[in-house]
């Protein structure tokens, strides 16, 4: 996918550096966690290196859309799932970032 990725083993999550805005000093982050099949997204951005914002994609549509409002973790069963899955939310959270840098 060409995406830079880290492995944390101590909390068992994969981190994407989906993108990154020199002039704002912004960078884009997707975290998943996949140990059960269940894609947990975290969606997180930092500024200079520092978090900025971010939460877990569930609670952000809560946030976002209404109290009531639930997205479920998605289940995946294969590598080809598991990427659909991580195509689609990347293309989301780019949108995000690109709203996100024109108020900085």
């Amino acid at each position: 996918m060409g995406y830079t990725v880290t492995y944390n083993g101590r909390e068992k999550f994969f981190r994407f550096s989906i993108a990154k805005d020199e002039a704002t000093g912004l960078e884009a982050f997707l975290t998943i966690d996949v140990r059960t099949g269940r894609v947990e997204l975290i969606w997180s951005v930092t500024r200079d290196g520092e978090s900025y914002a971010g939460n877990v994609l569930n609670i952000v549509s809560r946030v976002l859309i209404s109290l009531d409002y639930r997205i479920p973790y998605p289940q995946v069963r294969s590598y080809e799932e598991l990427r659909e899955v991580l195509e689609e939310n990347i293309s989301l959270y780019l949108e995000f970032f690109e709203a996100l840098k024109k108020y900085q």
